[in-house]
């Protein structure tokens, strides 16, 4: 599909910007839960399969979730665990050369401060390849235990087996401490980076830890004491909490409202810090607002802050060596390739369950891949929830492929169109259709010619921009009233022209134009291989005026040419405006017909003396005799006098 039909289809964006793509086939087929899914569905729509047996198997699939709801519940809960990692951003790290352990263990290096500045975030991904590759594990013991035997359930259950993912988890167990898990949340990085990496006994990062605990449990001691004595000047309900503040370490966490009158400076701004005060009989600094709170210090918790920020320097550092060395190992372990496949497969899962859950909810059917296009009462999947969709019939056989849609404004005809190009899309996608049957022929390009839009950027009127849409289309074709960019003739002659080297091309097309001679020509030239159809619309006076009925119903043959333009306008403007409108209707209707009637004789004239000029010189040149010569002359003059209608052939036969 090219730029024109994704963006005519709104597969992925509006045209107008309403509700950020709600509306729009992305927006309607996407219940993925994983990140890979979302982007799997993205290219599949994009992109939909050709293949007939590849979308057979994802039919399957989606067949066998929709019969099985206890298993489809379950694998929905289970893909909902990957929500927030997504494979493909965290194992495509590059090998940094020259960190190297030849023990395959813990090792002391000279790292790069650059390399450390990423650290943190490849331990982040490190963790986040851990729980990915345990969620893996659980979805395929879940299939196991299901016992699937669709061929592409069972094809994602092996590629998602303990083969796959033990190795990655074997050099991730080496490393990383069985309880550290993945998570988003600034203090809980922070928190991994200092605890997440198994430690051997009486290494630097085993030393530097229990240096770490035992300075804060004497920080916590000292908080206690500290705690004991402001409970005596501000009581129990005021007292303080002890707060680890990112920048300060530990502080003590006051309400401002409950020390503000033992603080013996005047009241600080939020935000600003000031020296030292009291608080009762305990001298503290760096005291500040911050929001509601009043956060301060003394001197021995700023003691033990600093030790213990000297301990966690130490910790990470050497943390973040083993984790550079740790994701250089899984580079080059040969375990990409399967975290590759495994990605697919969780993908390729997540699309089917998210092509069942919009199947079962919304009443989709399976659609039977063959030669024809055929539809029952099919529905367009985005619109059809407005109240009072009419779903119609589709049908393009195998020999009928062109199909001229006509009928009145508002009368469903784009809609109608559309519908068919997204049953199209979904069945190809791997998806059931909205319809109560289908029959769908796979075609390998869809095109779609949609509107009026000028591209003022491109110094493009709207004629210009459907001959450069048009121009590529030459597969299933979807073309809206196209050739309005020009005089009506030129238009109708372009259509034409067009439509003929679509059909000369055998494409499958579904052609909604307001020219309603175009179906007439072409069903005259093309008898077996067009389908005129309409959407049917019926005229009648209501308090006077004149109605409309549009039941957006399609109906065999080409739309009758009932003109209501000028009679529906009577109920918006005064009758004097309404009736010069049916004079300068009149009038051009009058013009038309009287330049026609003079084409006419003006062209029959030329043809009687071109016929009489040649069948003179045809006689002049033949042997017949002087009596067979002037009978046949005769004849001659006598068929001119009829074209002509005057006594002027007589004299140019005796002439001759």
């Amino acid at each position: 599909m090219d730029k024109a039909a994704i963006t005519a289809l709104e597969l992925i964006r509006n045209v107008r910007p309403t509700q950020a793509g709600q509306n729009t086939l992305f927006g309607l087929m996407n219940h993925t839960r994983t990140p890979e899914g979302r982007r799997f569905l993205t290219r599949h729509i994009l992109q939909p399969m050709t293949n007939e047996q590849k979308i057979n198997l994802h039919h399957d699939a989606v067949e066998t979730l929709c019969g099985d709801e206890d298993l489809f519940r379950k694998l929905r809960q289970g893909l909902k665990d990957f929500e927030r990692i997504d494979l493909e951003l965290i194992s495509g790290w590059p090998v940094q050369r020259g960190i190297v352990s030849s023990s395959g263990r813990h090792m002391s290096a000279v790292v790069g401060s650059h390399d450390l500045s990423q650290a943190e975030e490849d331990l982040s991904r490190i963790l986040g390849l851990k729980s990915y590759l345990k969620n893996v594990q659980a979805l395929h013991q879940l299939l196991r235990t299901a016992g699937v035997t669709d061929h592409l359930l069972a094809s994602i259950a092996r590629k998602t087996g303990t083969d796959k993912t033990e190795p990655s988890l074997g050099l991730l167990a080496a490393v990383v401490q069985e309880d550290a898990g993945y998570s988003r949340n600034a203090v809980e990085i922070g928190h991994a980076r200092m605890w997440a990496i198994r430690a051997l006994p009486n290494d630097t990062i085993d030393l530097a830890r229990a240096q770490h605990k035992t300075t804060r449990e004497e920080a916590e001691a000292y908080f206690a004491k500290k705690l004991a004595l402001f409970q005596e000047v501000v009581g129990e309900a005021a007292a303080p909490k002890l707060f680890e503040d990112k920048d300060k370490g530990y502080c003590f966490k006051f309400k401002w409202a409950d020390v503000r009158q033992y603080v013996d400076t005047e009241e600080p701004q939020p935000g600003e810090t000031y020296g030292q005060a009291k608080i009762g009989c305990v001298r503290i600094n760096l005291g500040g607002r911050k929001g509601e709170h009043y956060l301060c210090q003394t001197d021995g918790l700023l003691g033990y802050s600093q030790r213990l920020r000297q301990h966690s320097d130490i910790i990470t550092k050497e943390s973040d060596k083993y984790v550079l060395e740790l994701r250089n190992a899984i580079a080059e372990s040969g375990c990409v390739p399967d975290l590759a496949s495994i990605a697919k497969a969780v993908a390729q899962l997540d699309l089917v369950c998210s092509h069942a859950e919009l199947t079962a909810t919304q009443g989709y059917v399976r659609p039977k891949l063959g030669k024809e296009l055929a539809l029952t009462k099919a529905r367009h999947p985005i619109t059809e929830t407005r109240r009072g969709f009419v779903p119609n019939d589709v049908f393009s056989g195998d020999d009928t492929k062109f199909v001229v849609v006509t009928g009145t404004n508002m009368g469903g005809k784009t809609t109608y169109i559309k519908a068919i190009a997204l049953n199209q899309i979904l069945a190809q996608v791997g998806c059931f259709v909205p319809a109560e049957r289908a029959a769908i022929a796979i075609c390998d390009r869809i095109f779609v010619r949609s509107a009026t839009n000028d591209n003022a950027a491109g110094n493009a009127g709207t004629f210009a921009v459907e001959m450069d849409e048009m121009s590529v289309i030459l597969h299933l074709v979807i073309i809206d009233e196209l050739g309005r960019g020009t005089s009506t003739n030129e238009g109708l002659g372009l259509a034409a022209a067009m439509a003929e080297e679509l059909m000369k091309r055998k494409s499958r097309v579904f052609f909604a134009t307001h020219f309603l001679e175009l179906g007439k020509m072409l069903n005259a030239w093309f008898p077996s291989q067009v389908l005129n159809i309409h959407m049917s619309s019926t005229g009648f006076v209501e308090d006077d005026h004149i109605a409309i009925s549009l039941p957006h119903t399609v109906i065999a043959g080409p739309v009758n040419n009932w003109d209501y333009g000028l009679e529906l306008a009577s109920r918006y403007f005064p009758p004097s405006l309404i009736e010069s409108a049916k004079r300068w209707s009149k009038y051009q209707q009058e013009q038309e017909e009287s330049n026609h009637n003079e084409r006419s004789a003006a062209e029959k004239k030329a043809a009687a003396e071109v016929g009489l000029m040649a069948h003179i010189e045809q006689a002049l040149s033949s042997q017949m005799s002087n009596m067979e010569l002037a009978e046949r002359l005769e004849v001659v003059a006598e068929q001119y006098k009829a074209l002509e209608g005057g006594d002027e052939a007589s004299d140019d036969v005796n002439e001759a």
